[in-house]
């Protein structure tokens, strides 16, 4: 997911851009909002028409700014995100590159320049079957969609979807199935 495609993802929630920062009607589902924690700064960058930027630490105690795209993810090695003309710099979580890999770049082998593993074509049919057996699964162990832990992690495999990266919706998918086990083992 870029900021691009989650600017797309969140349009029915009215994004806008007030004194500076991003402003949204109504809250978005928690996995959208999780997304937009870490992409706010493209989000308000492309609705502003401003350069978004990104801070790369390499030597000394000052960044390296770079100009990102906001359709492509987050290159490796920014650590600091802000539109440009802002102030103050944001800076990337922690665990964002684990907990939601999709948002950032693969980074490269340096022997080889070359990505550490080629991402799986997009195919929209492998995608939908692996949310088919993800969603049979569920049905098997009897476990309620309305359960607010299958909705975070049913948010996590359609933002996958969105994205047309099979191998996050795969990622995803498996932890939309450990979570429902584990729902379905926590009522028995």
């Amino acid at each position: 997911m870029t900021a691009v495609t989650l600017l797309e993802a969140i349009a029915s929630y009215r994004p806008t851009v007030e004194a500076g920062d991003l402003v949204v009607e109504s809250d978005p589902p928690p996995g959208l909002l999780a997304r937009l924690e870490i992409l706010h700064t493209g989000v308000r960058a492309i609705l502003s028409g401003r350069k978004w930027q990104g801070g790369a630490y390499s030597t000394g105690d000052r960044p390296a700014i770079v100009d990102l795209d906001p359709a492509k993810p987050i290159p490796p090695g920014v650590t600091l995100l802000r539109v440009k003309g802002d102030s103050r710099w944001d800076r990337v979580p922690a665990g964002a590159r684990v907990g939601a890999p999709e948002l950032f770049s693969r980074p490269r082998k340096p022997e080889s320049n070359g990505p550490v593993e080629a991402p799986a074509v997009w195919d929209a049919t492998a995608a939908i079957g692996v949310m088919y057996a993800a969603d049979q699964l569920v049905d098997r162990l009897g476990v309620s969609g309305s359960d607010p832990a299958i909705q975070i992690a049913a948010d996590r495999v359609v933002d996958a979807y969105r994205a047309c990266d099979l191998d996050t919706v795969r990622h995803a998918a498996g932890a939309f199935e450990d979570e429902a086990q584990r729902v379905a083992g926590r009522r028995v």
